[in-house]
């Protein structure tokens, strides 16, 4: 079995939805859905074969290009490849139940962002993940400028293509400074040389917008549901594949506290944004701010486990998010549907017997270290944050939204999408020994309660899901209270003003050097004229 297959999948299902681009072609949804099942099946298929590769080119010793373009799957990059997989099935089965029409580019979309993702999440060296990385920030571009809509879509386009083209710069000079020394340019070679493995991470933290940063993240995008959904899910998970390698081999001691602030804040300023949000249903950007934080603490602090709970943290944040973000919202008339939804809430949560209670068993104990209380401050500030997104989550999944359409099809195609979402989101849960025997380390006892830190891992989890559902049972309480105050503490962490102060920078800077070109190509005569004048005046005077 090789990786190319659920990749060629993908491509020919995007060419045949662009072939087929006329009212004329009726079976868009179905054939587009088919497609994403086959190369769901097959990614599933992989990993009964784990580790497989593929080469795609043989260039040799040309040049730079001194490694062949070549795919590799791990087990660390099949869980989320699947998850990807499965989420694009997910959104284009729930989009069966919403209006709209065949939608043949969007479902063409959906399925080239699934590839990208794919062929990024499967790049064996930096040769191929650096062309990876360029061709998903290429096709994100192109998606979100044609089919988005909304005053800042072009501003918010041209800054994640910024942000992202800067952290594929830093991976291109890592993979330049490894080729100094080595003629391999592996991932493990580029993470494990001091200089490069600064550039990588530098790399990962832009692209995963990490708090400062997040502003590169769409926020108002007006785009259809299932594709707004992995447009902001995709990056995600490739940016978090970046950050496990490096949690594998340990980050640098000197970045440590740095990182750990960042991804406190991070988690803190996604939770508020959340909660603040006048329309919870469009706070997946939010979510994705928190949740890579939180996924950022566990590669920092996982130990031994750090790369299976980034792993974790990653289906936390693509299963939990797909399960809020593609439902339709609360129908007084189906209120069993939000049933899956809720589940994701919990999954997000870190509830017990879920993927999220994996990564944050894994935090959660090394936090609790009783020597460090820098450590005991920086839980305080995750269980806070915690509870906040537990709070606007629980939003989210009551907002009154859609009714579901389609009849006994999309009724159907709805429920199974988010049931594929939640199946999976709970067997890691449940069957953590075996999540841990893919991930090549060991998660022991029921549910990973092995050791007493775990059992207070289960309490601290539970206790921030409980206040999460406290903040939104009585959410006209607390919002009477703290709502001038969290207004403010949220602009402020936003940071739209260092934005707008560093671009208001730029533009006095750049009409200075515009002025000075004029005057050193000749337009200020007058000027020069007074300049030599007053040259002249002080050197007979002195």
């Amino acid at each position: 079995m090789s990786p190319l297959i659920p990749l060629g999948l993908l491509l020919a299902g995007t060419a045949v939805l662009l072939v087929s681009l006329s009212p004329r072609f009726p079976y868009a949804g179905g054939s587009a859905a088919i497609t994403a099942a086959l190369a769901c099946l097959a990614t599933l298929v992989l990993g009964w074969r784990l580790p497989v590769q593929a080469e795609l080119s043989a260039w040799g010793q040309v040049g730079l290009l001194r490694n062949n373009l070549q795919l590799s799957v791990d087990g660390a990059a099949w869980l989320p490849a699947l998850a990807t997989t499965m989420m694009c099935l997910a959104a284009l089965l729930t989009g069966l139940a919403r209006p709209g029409g065949q939608r043949l580019a969007p479902r063409a979309a959906s399925l080239l962002l699934t590839f990208a993702g794919l062929a990024a999440l499967f790049a064996d060296n930096l040769v191929t993940l650096v062309m990876a990385w360029a061709g998903l920030d290429f096709i994100y571009f192109l998606t979100l400028i044609l089919l988005a809509r909304g005053e800042g879509v072009q501003p918010q386009a041209a800054l994640h293509l910024t942000f992202n083209s800067l952290g594929t710069l830093f991976a291109l000079a890592a993979a330049l400074l490894v080729s100094r020394e080595r003629v391999d340019l592996t991932l493990h070679a580029a993470i494990t040389a001091p200089g490069s493995a600064l550039l990588m991470t530098l790399a990962a933290v832009f692209r995963l917008g990490l708090f400062p940063l997040h502003l590169g993240l769409p926020v108002e995008a007006n785009i259809r549901q299932g594709l707004g959904l992995l447009l902001r899910l995709i990056p995600a998970a490739v940016a978090l594949m970046a950050v496990a390698r490096l949690a594998a081999f340990g980050f640098a001691e000197g970045l440590r506290p740095w990182l750990t602030a960042f991804g406190v804040a991070a988690l803190l300023v996604g939770s508020a944004q959340l909660w603040s949000s006048p329309e919870p249903r469009q706070g997946l950007t939010f979510v994705v701010i928190a949740q890579s934080g939180l996924a950022l603490l566990v590669g920092l602090w996982g130990g031994a486990q750090a790369l299976s709970g980034v792993i974790a943290q990653t289906l936390t944040l693509l299963l939990g998010s797909a399960l809020v973000f593609l439902a339709n919202g609360y129908d007084e008339l189906r209120p069993w549907a939000s049933v899956l939804p809720g589940l994701g809430v919990a999954i997000l949560a870190g509830v017990p017997a879920t993927v999220g209670f994996v990564g944050l068993n894994v935090l959660y104990s090394r936090l609790l270290d009783p020597g460090h209380w820098a450590l005991w401050l920086a839980l305080a500030g995750v269980v806070v944050a915690q509870a906040v997104l537990v709070g606007g989550l629980l939003r989210a999944v009551a907002w009154p939204g859609d009714p579901i359409e389609g009849g006994a099809p999309g009724l159907a195609g709805y429920v199974t999408g988010l049931a594929l979402l939640g199946v999976f989101g709970v067997l890691p849960g449940v069957a953590v020994e075996q999540f841990g025997g893919i991930m090549g380390v060991a998660h022991a006892g029921v549910l990973g309660l092995e050791a007493a830190p775990n059992w207070i891992a289960l309490g601290v989890s539970l206790a921030a899901a409980l206040a999460g559902a406290g903040l939104w049972r009585f959410e006209t309480v607390v919002r009477g209270r703290t709502e001038s105050a969290a207004q403010f503490v949220t602009a402020l962490l936003r940071l739209d003003w260092l934005y707008r102060l560093a671009w208001g920078a730029v533009r006095v800077v750049d009409r200075l050097m515009f002025h000075l070109a004029g005057v050193l190509e000749g337009e200020g005569a007058l000027l020069w004229a007074l300049v030599v004048a007053l040259a002249v005046m002080l050197l007979f005077r002195g």
